[in-house]
């Protein structure tokens, strides 16, 4: 008997929002498992947890490095660095968010949201091969909910320390 493409497990957006980091990890992997992609757990899990980390440690000064990209197309990774506040960057103008909400467009929507890195970030992700997971979730037909599910997680670094961090990942690498 073949499985449902969608999960009746995945919850909605109403239910989403406090729901723990754990719970979200299951039902990405219940996702993945139901979309016939079951070994991609550590090739989207870890990566699109990385990602969605990135995204919350930069949230307070992404308008700024906005800003700045608008005024000066053409402005140094130095600059950016240091309007970041960090030793990374994101130049694009999207979130996860509002990318899952792109249904057909998500695809190319979170390459560019990656490709938006600045290059320390987009080398460190290049060894998950994200691209070419993106396309097989995206022919899955679960790519939007695997966004949205990630976007759910408030990862910032002060409600996840780097320790907590670190078990989370671990937990992700294990879940069935």
């Amino acid at each position: 008997m073949k499985e449902e493409k969608t999960p009746k497990t995945i919850r909605t957006a109403e239910t989403g929002p406090g729901v723990s980091c754990i719970e979200t990890i299951n039902d990405i992997a219940v996702c993945l498992r139901n979309s016939g992609l079951p070994e991609s757990r550590s090739t989207v899990i870890i990566p699109m947890m990385i990602v969605r980390r990135l995204e919350c440690d930069l949230r307070e000064t992404k308008d700024c490095v906005l800003d700045l990209v608008k005024k000066e197309p053409s402005i140094s990774a130095v600059r950016l660095f240091r309007a970041a506040g960090r030793g990374f960057y994101n130049t694009c103008d999207r979130s996860l968010a509002e990318i899952s909400g792109d249904g057909p467009e998500a695809a190319s929507g979170l390459i560019k949201y990656i490709n938006g890195f600045s290059s320390n970030v987009r080398e460190m992700l290049a060894d998950f091969d994200l691209p070419s997971s993106i396309r097989k979730l995206d022919r899955s037909g679960c790519l939007c909910d695997v966004i949205r599910l990630i976007a759910e997680i408030d990862m910032s670094p002060s409600r996840y320390d780097s320790f907590k961090l670190g078990e989370m990942l671990e937990m992700a690498m294990s879940v069935q």
